[in-house]
């Protein structure tokens, strides 16, 4: 695999978490309540099987590029072998990619594996022997790099889902504290020199500004779901859907679970997929589109940093008519005049007497045109 820029991760504290998913639904969930415990945040596809496989390879080593560390979960099963002449050649299940792109990169790695004496259901034992083979030569290579003293490297054995529980809890909290000077290093680099720390995926890959980040796990809304790939039909007619509620209800969790399950799936001529959260600092709507048409071009982002709003609008909406792109906007109700200060709300139900330009505006526009 080749990709621009140097192999460094982004300025969070994001740790990949990687393993085959069916059979250890549980042990995942404990892995991530870990990373979450110590602050830092989990990374993880659970679903890709409906991409192509080269895409899947690409948008899988990305997250590990992301990631500031990797955590790795081996059990009795090897896992899906996406099947690309070009990207996997060697035939390697996508849990192995992942591991060993953590390990050319210098990862910190930590690693859990089944022991023997775990209780596994019939239905998550390997069978197909080629992959029994290289589930053992997985295990072993996994072993070895552990011993590598040069990094943060953790091997744990555990045999129940409670050993895993304490293992991860003691392991994140080392990982956290051995991060820690690691992050206030990168960020001194990147303020001392060019921005090579923000590399941006090549399309159709998903490029998430930033990644959002769930304080749970998503159930239901099975319906809103649904409505969501009906609208990306082709021949649905409106190529803008809304989703709007009060606060807290769920939107962002929702078309976040959408556009990273659902949406590669819903139709297969996407040029790109990009989520952009106007409720970071500093998001507005220029640097929405500066992001974007950095990704849609593959130009570097400094190439659209003098440029102003018109001419800005003028390039997106050629991207947008030229090829099927999904923009995700989270929170855009942070760039209109209803929203921009705190007394909004008293200021749209008053019609006479003001005088400030903002509050005589349609709540609804935009704050910069």
């Amino acid at each position: 695999m080749t990709y621009a820029g140097p192999p460094a991760p982004r300025l969070f504290m994001g740790v990949m978490v990687s393993s085959t998913y069916a059979d250890f639904l549980q042990h995942r969930e404990a892995l991530i309540n870990g990373i979450n415990g110590e602050g830092l945040h989990p990374i993880a596809m659970e679903h890709d099987s409906a991409l192509p496989a080269g895409t899947v390879i690409d948008s899988s080593l990305q997250m590990v590029r992301d990631a500031a560390a990797y955590v790795g979960l081996i059990g009795t099963r090897y896992g899906n072998i996406p099947d690309s002449a070009e990207h996997n050649p060697e035939r390697l299940s996508l849990t192995e990619l992942e591991f060993r792109e953590a390990r050319e990169l210098g990862r910190p790695i930590l690693l859990f594996v089944m022991g023997l004496d775990h209780d596994v259901k019939e239905r998550d034992v390997e069978l197909d022997p080629e992959k029994r083979r290289k589930l053992a030569a997985f295990r072993e290579d996994a072993k070895r790099s552990a011993a590598d003293s040069r990094l943060h490297r953790v091997y744990k054995v555990f045999n129940s889902l409670s050993e895993l529980e304490v293992a991860a809890a003691r392991s994140m909290a080392k990982l956290r504290r051995f991060l820690d000077p690691q992050t206030g290093q990168l960020q001194a680099q990147v303020e001392s020199g060019p921005a090579v720390y923000d590399r941006i995926p090549v399309p159709p890959a998903l490029y998430a500004e930033p990644r959002y980040i769930g304080s749970h796990s998503f159930v239901g809304r099975t319906a809103h779901l649904a409505r969501l790939s009906d609208w990306t039909a082709p021949a649905e007619a409106h190529p803008v859907l809304l989703f709007e509620a009060i606060g807290g209800t769920g939107k962002s969790m929702l078309t976040w679970e959408w556009t990273t399950r659902h949406a590669p799936g819903a139709r297969d001529d996407w040029a790109g997929l990009f989520w952009y959260s106007f409720y970071e600092k500093g998001a507005i709507m220029a640097d929405f589109c500066r992001r974007t048409l950095a990704y849609m071009t593959g130009r570097p982002l400094t190439t659209f940093q003098s440029k102003k709003q018109p001419e800005l609008t003028e390039l997106l909406t050629r991207q947008l008519q030229d090829r099927c792109w999904l923009l995700v906007l989270d929170g855009l109700e942070r760039v209109l005049v209803a929203y921009h200060r705190y007394d909004a709300a008293q200021l749209a139900d008053e019609q006479a007497g003001q005088t400030d330009e903002i509050a005589r505006r349609d709540p609804s526009q935009a704050i910069r045109p």
